[in-house]
């Protein structure tokens, strides 16, 4: 039941947080309306600060990514001069031993 009271309250806190007194701490002295709606704020509270939580790990994720595909595009590259280089050498020797 907790779950389904949580979704409610994710799903219409807009809403509900309209009408919300920020101050307001859950209590038995305070109607079930006022602790939801604290419930609530605290909620977006939470989503917000997730939500800038998760941009800046995906502007992270995504730094590291092109770096790492940087660094593979340099790889490449180098692997690919090795490659010619060693093909240059190999051409160079036949050259002189046909001389």
């Amino acid at each position: 039941m907790a779950d389904a009271v949580e979704k409610t309250v994710t799903a219409k806190h807009d809403c509900l947080r309209a009408n919300a007194a920020v101050d307001l701490q859950p209590s038995i002295e305070h109607t079930a309306a006022e602790n939801l709606r604290w419930a609530t704020e605290q909620a977006h509270t939470a989503h917000r600060e997730q939500s800038v939580l998760v941009a800046r790990t995906q502007r992270r994720y995504g730094a590291a990514r092109k770096m790492r595909n940087g660094f593979t595009t340099a790889l490449t590259l180098f692997d690919t001069a090795l490659t010619l280089f060693g093909e240059i050498r190999g051409l160079s020797r036949q050259l002189r031993h046909r001389s």
